[in-house]
């Protein structure tokens, strides 16, 4: 498999694809929802071993037969992401940066946000962070929005503080995209 990007995080490892890089396509499959499982469970078998990927009721993935680990799944377009880990709860978000979150911001920006001037690509990071959050709570989160805030993007990494908890999380750019995940 080529990797556009392999991460190696202190509890786990990250494996980032660009699906057309490994001549897979879309046309091949009846449905979306085939085409990115199957090209997860490529991943999952190159990069952590001879697992099956199946998801709880609320949507969150979880590897059939290794119970002591955790795992989370994104993809965008072409780009699918992985993250792993034996050690604690992981969340991962990948976006494609091609269209403006301008008009939709409302959508997943609180007030305090929205008061601030966002560029279109710290509008996808913060999208992202938010998606990598719940991912990393396995969805156990009401009203997302007003549970975390992000005031302010540095270099590579968001810091977030949620009730006492503290969450950080990386932030990779690549060419016409970005990915985001929990340390």
């Amino acid at each position: 498999m080529i990797y556009l990007k392999k991460i190696v995080t202190n509890t786990g490892g990250i494996w980032l694809m660009n699906a057309s890089d490994n001549n897979l396509s879309r046309q091949k499959f009846k449905t979306k929802v085939e085409y990115e499982r199957y090209v997860i469970d490529l991943i999952v078998k190159d990069s952590i071993g001879n697992y099956t990927v199946s998801h709880l009721e609320n949507g969150a993935p979880i590897l059939n037969s290794n119970e002591n680990s955790y795992i989370s799944i994104s993809h965008s377009n072409d780009y699918f992401a992985v993250y792993y880990s034996e050690v604690n709860a992981v969340g991962i978000d990948v976006e494609v940066i091609q269209r403006s979150l301008l008009k939709g911001r409302h959508y997943f920006l609180n007030e305090n946000e929205l008061s601030q001037d966002w560029t279109n690509d710290e509008l996808h990071i913060i999208w992202g962070v938010k998606e990598a959050f719940f991912k990393l709570k396995q969805g156990k989160l009401e009203n997302l929005i007003n549970y975390i805030t992000i005031d302010k993007i540095i270099q590579n990494e968001i810091i977030i503080k949620c009730d006492e908890e503290i969450v950080e999380f990386e932030i990779y750019l690549f060419k016409g995209g970005v990915l985001i995940y929990s340390l």
